[in-house]
């Protein structure tokens, strides 16, 4: 009987909370906490953000179909959830109004490219959720560094997923992070990116306040990068878990279109990054994206369901923290 009454005073409260409008659209579910307003507007089937208030500090937008980055929410929101959407692209003005934005995930979206500039002007971002976007990859780092690279506040950057599941392998360059070195970067997710290996040099321009580094179901061989793990002496969680793990194959998807838009459309255009070409009649410098992972008309995919696979390494680094791994054997029966 109690709890019964406990959950009837709980309802109730979140009735008088509710019982009011900060959005242009009735339907989002709008919540007063100590004088700040947040707006929950999920699964509305949204085609475009709706108008809000000047005092809604946070915002959630996830599970809509929603396919322009929204530039005219309030210019004080520390909080914005657009998850589960339809975004294909981050332009250099998506978030030049939010200078005050603390909190951003755009997961699991259709993101293939992110502009250089489009997160200079977010000065206070402290987490930033970029995860299951397959079609963006791990290259989409090299333009996030550079526009994070004097910030003071960014703690969390989640890249996890950026890459297709039966795409070519990625090896991480020097490039990729350099200007994150000079970051408070604590937790950093490079998970499930099909990631060969990290170029010599890589792991000692990692910020030294990383705390947290996932780089789990990977694809991870034995190279000198090993030994730089040693450098990362504020280190205190390293996941390395599922290396080479077996993902089913269906044959429905074994031969997928997997754009794969690493080559430089994505990236600052630095002198490490060169395919690009020059139109010859406008003079506008293009890069070579393609997809080269095309299905065939008529293929027969000969496969094995049960394959089985372990690994085994020794990393030198600080005593004040652990490896998450995983050591027994891993397949499909």
């Amino acid at each position: 009987m109690l709890y019964i009454i406990q959950a009837l005073v709980i309802g109730s409260v979140f009735l008088m909370i509710e019982a009011f409008y900060c959005s242009s659209n009735e339907k989002c579910h709008c919540v007063d906490f100590e004088g700040k307003y947040f707006a929950n507007c999920n699964g509305l089937g949204l085609r475009s953000a709706p108008s809000f208030s000047d005092d809604v500090i946070g915002i959630s937008l996830v599970n809509n179909d929603i396919s322009e980055f929204p530039t005219s929410l309030p210019v004080g929101i520390s909080y914005l959830d657009i998850s589960k959407n339809s975004l294909r692209e981050i332009r250099q003005n998506s978030l030049a109004n939010y200078k005050f934005l603390r909190n951003l995930s755009v997961s699991e979206n259709e993101l293939k490219s992110i502009e250089l500039g489009s997160l200079r002007k977010a000065g206070h971002l402290i987490h930033l959720d970029l995860s299951l976007n397959q079609e963006l990859t791990i290259e989409v780092l090299v333009n996030i560094s550079h526009d994070l690279k004097n910030s003071t506040s960014i703690r969390v950057l989640n890249l996890e997923y950026l890459q297709c599941t039966f795409g070519t392998s990625f090896i991480v360059k020097q490039y990729h992070i350099a200007d994150l070195r000079h970051t408070l970067l604590e937790e950093l997710n490079l998970a499930s990116n099909r990631i060969n290996s990290f170029e010599f040099g890589v792991f000692s321009l990692l910020p030294k306040t990383i705390k947290y580094l996932n780089v789990a179901n990977n694809v991870l061989s034995y190279g000198y990068y090993l030994a730089e793990f040693g450098s990362l002496q504020n280190l205190v969680t390293l996941n390395i878990s599922y290396q080479a793990f077996f993902h089913q194959v269906w044959v429905q998807n074994f031969v997928i279109s997997c754009n794969d838009t690493r080559d430089p459309c994505n990236s600052v255009k630095t002198d490490v990054v060169r395919n690009f070409t020059e139109n010859p009649d406008t003079g506008e410098v293009m890069g070579k994206c393609s997809s080269f992972l095309q299905r065939p008309q008529n293929i027969t995919i000969f496969f094995r369901l049960r394959w089985r696979c372990c690994i085994s390494m020794t990393i030198c680094t600080s005593w004040s923290f652990r490896i998450s791994h995983s050591n027994q054997w891993m397949g499909q029966n």
